[in-house]
C-alpha cells in the first residue's frame, strides 16, 4: 500500500472515530437531561429549584449556531428554574460558535464546556462563577481574551490549553496553576503570576509564545516541562523561594538568553536548560550541589560558566555540545562527573584540572575537547571511563597524584597521546602504572620531583582520616573488587 493511500485510510479511521465519539457523547446526554426547551436540555438539580444547562441539541449535519444565549431562568411544567450551572461538554465541540453569553446566574462550569469551539471569539464569565472544569476553554484558538472571577483559586488542568490568548492575568485568589493550564496558548503579550501562586504544575506555559516570564517568591514547586519548547521566551528571572524545579523544565527554549535564578535552589535538574541555543551566560547560584544530566546539553553560544563552591555532582550529558564553552574550574567538593559531560566543548584550552574530591570521570566525559594540552588527577580519583578523553590530541601532559593508579580503559586516551605525552606519577609509583590497564600505554612515563606528604598510619583510602571507611577500602582491595 502505498504511503498516501496509508494516510488516507489512517484519516478516514480518525474522522469516524471522531464521528463515533460526538455520537455516543449525544447519546449520553440526551440520558441525563429532564427536560428541553427550544433545543436547550436542561437537568433539575437537587434544591429542586435550579437547573444545569445540559446541552444545546444539533440536528444530524446540522451546524452550531454563531451566537448562543443562555437564559438566566426557565419554566417547565409551570415552575420556573434559575439556570446556575453549565454541565460537561455542554457546547463542546460547536465549530461555528464564535459568541456565548451566560447569564450571572451561572455559578459552575463544567469540564470541556466550551472545549474545541475553535470560532469562539467571546465568552462572558459571570462574577459569581466558583469552579470551573479541566479543558473548559481547551483547542478555543480563536478565543483572544478572557477573565476569571476572584472567586476561582485553582486554575484547572488544560484549561486554557490551545487558545489564542493574548495575555492573561492571573487573579492574587489563585494559588495553583494546573497541569496543561497554558499549553500551546499564544501568550504573546505576556501573563502576570502573583505573589498568591505557590504551584506552576508540569506543562503548565509548555510550548505557547510568552517572550519573558517573572517567577514571583511565593512560587514554592515548578512542575515538569512548565516552559518547555517556550521558543520566543527570551528572558526568565525568578524571586527567591525555588530549591528544585522539575526536569526539563526550560527544555528547548531556542530565544532564551538570560536566566536569574533564585539563591534557594539546591538543584539544576535534568534538562533544565537542555537546547537553549541562544543562552549566552547563567549565573548559578551558591546553593546549587547537584546539575543533572543534559542540564545545558547544546547551548552552543554559552561561553562561560562558574560553579558554585558547593557543587558535587555534575550529571550525564551536562553540558554537552557547548561549543563555545571555552574554560571550566572545577570546585573543591566536586565528586563525580558524569558520561558525555563536557564531550565536544571544543573550546576547551590549556590545563584541566581536577581536585583531590573527585572520585569519577565518566566515560566520554571530555571527548573532543581538542584544546586540552595537559590533565592534573587529584589524589582521590579512583575511576576514569572509557574515551574520557578519546581524539584530544592535543594533550602532552598527565599529572597523576594517587599512589594507586585510577581504574582506566586502553581507549580512556587516544593512541597519540598515549605515544606523544607525558605521564607524571607519583615518587616510587611507576612500577604499579606500568602494570595497570590502560596507563601501561603511555610510552613515557616519569615521577614526580615533589615528596608525597607521609600517609597517615592505617589511611588506606588516602582521605587523610583513619576509620572504619578504610577497613572497607582493604576488603575490597583483598577481593580485587579496587
Amino acid at each position: 500500500m502505498k504511503t498516501t493511500s496509508i494516510k488516507n485510510f489512517k484519516s478516514v479511521c480518525l474522522t469516524l472515530i471522531a464521528l463515533f465519539g460526538l455520537c455516543f457523547s449525544q447519546s449520553a446526554i440526551a440520558d441525563t437531561y429532564d427536560f428541553e426547551i427550544g433545543r436547550y436540555q436542561y437537568k433539575i438539580n437537587d434544591d429542586g429549584n435550579t437547573v444545569t444547562l445540559v446541552h444545546y441539541r444539533l440536528e444530524p449535519k446540522e451546524n452550531s449556531p454563531q451566537n448562543i444565549n443562555v437564559s438566566e431562568t426557565v419554566n417547565y411544567n409551570g415552575n420556573d428554574y434559575t439556570v446556575t450551572a453549565l454541565g460537561d461538554d455542554a457546547f463542546n465541540y460547536f465549530l461555528n460558535t464564535k459568541t456565548i453569553t451566560l447569564p450571572n446566574t451561572i455559578t459552575s462550569i463544567g469540564a470541556r464546556a466550551f472545549a474545541s469551539c475553535e470560532y469562539l471569539t467571546s465568552v462572558n464569565i459571570p462574577e459569581g462563577l466558583t469552579s470551573i472544569g479541566i479543558r473548559a476553554f481547551s483547542g478555543c484558538g480563536s478565543l483572544t481574551s478572557c477573565e476569571l472571577p476572584s472567586a476561582i483559586t485553582e486554575i484547572p488542568e488544560s484549561l486554557f490549553s490551545g487558545a489564542g490568548l493574548h495575555s492573561f492575568t492571573v487573579k492574587n485568589t489563585v494559588t495553583s496553576i494546573g497541569e496543561n493550564a497554558f499549553h500551546g496558548c499564544s501568550l504573546r503579550d505576556g501573563i502576570e503570576i502573583p505573589n498568591s501562586v505557590i504551584t506552576i504544575a508540569d506543562n503548565a506555559f509548555e510550548n505557547s509564545s510568552l517572550r519573558s516570564v517573572e517567577i514571583p517568591a511565593s512560587v514554592t514547586e515548578l512542575g515538569y516541562a512548565a516552559f518547555k519548547d517556550c521558543y520566543s521566551l527570551k528572558s526568565v528571572f525568578f524571586h527567591n523561594a525555588l530549591e528544585t524545579f522539575g526536569v526539563e523544565a526550560f527544555y528547548n527554549c531556542r530565544a532564551l538568553k538570560s536566566v536569574t535564578l533564585p539563591s534557594t535552589l539546591t538543584e539544576l535538574p535534568m534538562g533544565s536548560f537542555g537546547n537553549c541555543v541562544q543562552l549566552e551566560t547563567i549565573e548559578i547560584p551558591n546553593s546549587v550541589t547537584s546539575i543533572g544530566g543534559s542540564a545545558f546539553y547544546n547551548c552552543n553560544m554559552l561561553t562561560t560558566i562558574n560553579f558554585p563552591d558547593g557543587l558535587t555532582d555534575i550529571g550525564p550529558r551536562a553540558f554537552y555540545q557547548c561549543y563555545e564553552l571555552e574554560k571550566v574550574e572545577f570546585p573543591e567538593a566536586l565528586k563525580t562527573i558524569g558520561e558525555n559531560a563536557f564531550c565536544q566543548c571544543g573550546k576547551f584550552a590549556g590545563e584541566m584540572v581536577f581536585p583531590n574530591s573527585v572520585t569519577t570521570i565518566g566515560a566520554a566525559a571530555f571527548n573532543l575537547c581538542s584544546g586540552i594540552t595537559s590533565v592534573h588527577f587529584g589524589k582521590n580519583v579512583k575511576e576514569i571511563g572509557a574515551q574520557a578523553f578519546l581524539q584530544d590530541n592535543a594533550i602532552t601532559k598527565v599529572t597523576c597524584t594517587r599512589e594507586r593508579p585510577a581504574s582506566i580503559q586502553d581507549n580512556t586516551f587516544t593512541d597519540a597521546v598515549y605515544s606523544n605525552a607525558t605521564l607524571t606519577v607519583p615518587k616510587g609509583t611507576t612500577s604499579m602504572y606500568i602494570v595497570t590497564t590502560g596507563w601501561l600505554k603511555f610510552d613515557k612515563i616519569v615521577e614526580s620531583e615533589e615528596e608525597n606528604p607521609e600517609p597517615l598510619k592505617g589511611d588506606v583510602n588516602g582521605d587523610g582520616k583513619v576509620n572504619v571507611s578504610d577497613i572497607s577500602t582493604l576488603i575490597n582491595i583483598i577481593l580485587g573488587i579496587e
